[in-house]
């Protein structure tokens, strides 16, 4: 399982916070927040991340055997240094 597509942020606005932040959900390709956080900078750290990380390789590993299965999300940061962030996907 190879992709070298970005997938696109996906983000679920649960209510606001006592201070009038957005808080909910965002999810970009495998990585994902936990419920009831601050839309906002979740968004800003995701547009961010999705900046340096474009283009980028996914890697699925053990895709038969495994459920979550481990993904390395790959990337070409600088000349000469590779970045990665390990995380995985649900096949359920």
């Amino acid at each position: 399982m190879v992709k070298n597509k970005i997938g696109k942020m996906q983000v679920d606005r649960g209510s606001e916070s006592a201070d009038g932040e957005s808080i909910g959900h965002v999810r970009w390709n495998t990585l994902s927040t936990s419920y009831k956080v601050d839309v906002k900078k979740a968004c800003r750290f995701f547009e961010w991340l999705e900046k340096i990380f474009s283009p980028m390789t996914l890697m699925g590993i053990g895709c038969e055997r495994m459920n979550p299965i481990p993904c390395l999300i790959l990337a070409h940061i600088a000349p000469g240094w590779v970045g990665g962030i390990l995380s995985c996907a649900t096949c359920t």
